[in-house]
């Protein structure tokens, strides 16, 4: 044999290695036994006292294996750097064997004479992967000049190449380990896609029954079907796999639907059917959303609902949506007749009251000094009843308008404090029996758009219940609170309250805590109904918090929210005349007060 001529690797002249990727695998123990026992075979034949097996790392070559000769001065684990002018490096770098008889006479190592060398003699080779990435190294080191002979360098390629078939079996293993991995992580998949596909096919609403086609489509047999098909059809799944379709369905085979499924079973092409209508001796109901595909030569599947219960459902619905529309109806006649009579109710009523003041004022300017005094009680009584009239009418106007979407709001940009205010000093004076009422604010002043009329009716009506329901003596306090994207206002009262099985009624129409013709208070039981609603239409909410005999606290919501190009409009009720607001005062107190406690 030829051997390579002798190459040294110094720091000026490195020669580049391409390290081992991290992807490689590990070296099994075994392997490593036979590793140590090739090692020290080569040193005993060869007669040295070192043979190594050197792994390549990043930066550094590792004693790997070492021979157990007994003048062996190299340690497992032991690291040398590369490009010190290691050997090794110049047999990786060329992948060639290199044979270097003499180190002592290796420009290298002249041009360093402090450094000791343990060995004089080196002959190695490169160790493989199969992809061709290095290893590392094999090699025989003697403490003496040595040229190695030929049959040296045949016993050292002869033990490589067995190492290299090592490193082989050990690649093939790890493959086959992922490969086996892989195929159990592919079976655990097919295992829970078979249950969830068992799940989904068992627990659908929908009913499927899967056929096996048999002697060129006479024979449908079951092959499968889930629990709705089971249920639908009043079959047992048990008692009919495996069975032919004409057997569990006899006079299904004269029906469209087995015509169908025969059809789409040679050609493979899917058919949807509308909702039909199927009689037998185990069937005599709707089926609706067939859809018949075919899964494979031999095989199609049949989807359906039963939609029996929907149809009797929807005749059901049918009849009672007629009941409905009567009831809207007749709903719409009563409401037209209510709209009707209030305004057939007012037109004389104001004509009435006109002409009660017009006397007033002829007797007030002494025209008619007879029996004036009791005249002007009954005029009195007689006005007052005109506005209770009056207020009752309203109310049904409103609740008419209401209920026909004709009211509508007319919003303006107002401080709404001082709109509550307003209204809240306007009733104060009204109020007797020592009842005191309060106002109370946490702000000065806070634009919201709102209907003025609107709010005035909502806070005049809750102030008016609470004086009806509030003993002498007691007390009244109206609030508001800012909260950022609302305004809170509300009317509290230390009267008799309501009782807790009543509260949530008390805003229905036509609802009185107390229906009884003794009852100490009148009222038609729709101003609440009617301020729910004007509360409602503003996009706001109201709730009633009481107790039985301490009192009650309603809570009103508004928005707190501006009109974009809107105006400021508090002036139109700061510079209303008071007698405006007293007219309005005297209509809602009318049932609560005389007239002369309400005339200034």
């Amino acid at each position: 044999m030829e051997y390579s001529s002798v190459k040294i690797c110094s720091e000026e002249q490195p020669v580049l290695v391409k390290i081992t990727s991290g992807d490689k695998p590990n070296i099994s123990n075994v392997t490593i036994k036979k590793w140590q026992d090739i090692v020290d075979i080569i040193s005993l034949t060869i007669n040295v006292p070192s043979a190594l097996i050197m792994r390549l790392k990043a930066n550094y070559f590792s004693v790997f294996l070492r021979s157990n000769s007994t003048f062996n001065p190299y340690k497992i684990g032991e690291n040398v750097k590369l490009h010190s002018g290691l050997y090794c490096e110049t047999v990786v770098g060329t992948k060639n064997c290199l044979l270097v008889p003499n180190a002592l006479k290796d420009p290298l190592w002249q041009k360093n004479p402090d450094i000791k060398l343990n060995m004089i003699s080196y002959l190695g080779l490169p160790i493989m992967w199969p992809d061709g990435e290095i290893f590392g190294t094999i090699c025989v080191l003697d403490n003496k000049e040595n040229h190695y002979d030929n049959k040296c360098v045949k016993l050292l390629e002869l033990l490589r190449n067995s190492i290299q078939k090592d490193l082989q079996l050990a690649l093939d293993e790890r493959m086959l380990e992922a490969k086996i991995k892989y195929i159990q992580a592919t079976e655990n998949k097919l295992r829970e896609s078979e249950i969830k596909y068992r799940e989904l096919f068992n627990n659908m609403r929908s009913a499927v029954i899967i056929y096996n086609v048999k002697n060129g489509g006479k024979n449908f047999i079951f092959e499968d079907l889930n629990k709705a098909a089971e249920s639908i059809e009043k079959i047992n799944k048990v008692d009919v796999i495996g069975k032919n379709f004409k057997k569990i369905f006899p006079k299904g085979l004269n029906t469209d639907l087995f015509k169908i499924m025969k059809h789409v079973w040679r050609t493979g092409v899917p058919k949807h059917l509308y909702p039909t209508f199927y009689k037998d001796y185990k069937m005599n109901i709707y089926r609706n959303n067939y859809y018949i595909y075919r899964l494979s030569a031999e095989e199609i599947v049949v989807v359906y609902d039963d939609i029996s219960k929907s149809i009797e459902q929807q005749k059901t619905i049918s009849e009672k949506e007629q009941i409905i529309y009567k009831t809207r109806e007749l709903e719409k006649l009563r409401t037209e007749f209510f709209a009707n009579i209030s305004h057939e109710l007012k037109t004389p009523l104001n004509i009435i009251l006109g002409t009660i003041q017009l006397n007033k004022m002829i007797i007030e300017n002494g025209e008619n000094p007879i029996n004036r005094e009791k005249l002007i009680n009954n005029i009195n009584m007689e006005k007052q009843n005109c506005f209770r009239l009056l207020r009752l009418i309203n109310n049904l106007i409103d609740s008419t308008e209401i209920d026909s979407k004709f009211i509508e709001l007319n919003m303006v940009n107002c401080n709404i404090v001082n709109l509550v205010e307003e209204i809240t000093q306007s009733v104060a004076k009204y109020i007797n029996n020592n009842i005191s009422i309060t106002f109370d604010t946490d702000l000065e002043e806070k634009i919201i758009a709102c209907d003025l009329d609107k709010v005035g009716r909502i806070i005049l009506n809750l102030l008016s219940n609470s004086v009806k329901f509030t003993e002498p003596g007691g007390s009244i306090f109206v609030n508001i609170i800012d909260d950022k994207d609302y305004i809170t206002i509300t009317v509290k009262d230390t009267g008799i309250g309501i009782p807790q099985n009543k509260l949530n009624t008390i805003f229905d129409r036509f609802r009185q805590v107390d229906k009884s013709f003794t009852r100490k208070n009148e009222g038609s039981g729709i101003g609440l109904s009617i301020v729910k609603s004007l509360v409602e239409m503003h996009k706001g909410s109201i709730f009633v918090e009481s107790k039985y005999g301490i009192g009650t606290k309603f809570t009103i919501k508004l928005p707190a929210k501006v009109l974009s190009n809107g105006n400021i409009e508090e002036n139109r009720i700061l510079n209303n005349t008071i007698s405006n607001y007293d007219e309005k005062v005297r209509i809602e107190f009318s049932d609560i007060y005389k007239l002369n406690a309400l005339s200034s």
